[in-house]
């Protein structure tokens, strides 16, 4: 399948609510680990080590410009934030918004995708962005909205991402840039030769000697 008959007919989709990957034609629950667990074999996430307010109010905005930025590109919409704290809108959500948007303004795509759910029946992942430019190179993009910078678990999720990509679309056999937007830090990078490597030795570590090994047996 080409990428953009499935942007118009996704086979997977996200329910935010759950954080359930299901099968669109039948509503089934699709079984095994999200990108987010697996890169966790190798970057554990603590949640015990972040106040439970401080937590909250992270994932709240992180969803909220997510959404907003998939609105803009899906639909050219600006979205709206309704979040407030103490009866006042949080600025914060809406500056990181217009960041990100702005620095996508210098993209001039040929294609562009953003919020895609993917399965390849052992892990699932939703990449937030993925655009083809003038010289048929694809760009894969991960939005980030915190302080805490950690490149290298990253670039491994990225990787992991291109394999969902690349197994899922005739049209698409490798990943040319990668790429971080971070509104928190107001930061735009991608990564060196060392930081690839490491993530591709990460990953074969994930899939051959980690309680998840057992997706990756032929």
């Amino acid at each position: 399948m080409k990428i953009k008959e499935y942007y118009a007919n996704p086979l997977v989709k996200l329910n935010e609510a759950t954080h359930e990957y299901y099968w669109t034609a039948t509503n089934e629950i699709i079984q095994g680990p999200s990108i987010t667990k697996l890169i966790e074999v190798v970057y554990p996430f603590n949640v015990k080590d972040i106040p439970i307010k401080a937590l909250k109010a992270g994932i709240e905005k992180g969803i909220c410009v997510h959404n907003r930025l998939s609105e803009y590109i899906k639909n050219n919409n600006e979205g709206t934030c309704d979040h407030k704290y103490n009866g006042w809108p949080i600025q914060t959500h809406t500056r990181e918004y217009l960041w990100i948007k702005e620095n996508l303004s210098n993209v001039l795509p040929k294609e562009i995708y953003s919020e895609v759910s993917l399965s390849n029946g052992r892990y699932n992942g939703t990449f937030d962005l993925l655009y083809l430019d003038q010289n048929d190179k694809w760009h894969l993009v991960d939005f980030k909205t915190t302080a805490r910078l950690n490149k290298q678990k990253e670039i491994l999720q990225l990787k992991f991402y291109e394999d969902l990509i690349t197994t899922a679309f005739e049209d698409i056999d490798e990943i040319h840039y990668y790429e971080i937007y971070n509104s928190k830090n107001q930061e735009h990078y991608n990564f060196d030769e060392f930081m690839h490597k490491q993530a591709i030795f990460e990953k074969e570590k994930i899939m051959k000697e980690s309680e998840f090994s057992y997706l990756f047996e032929e």
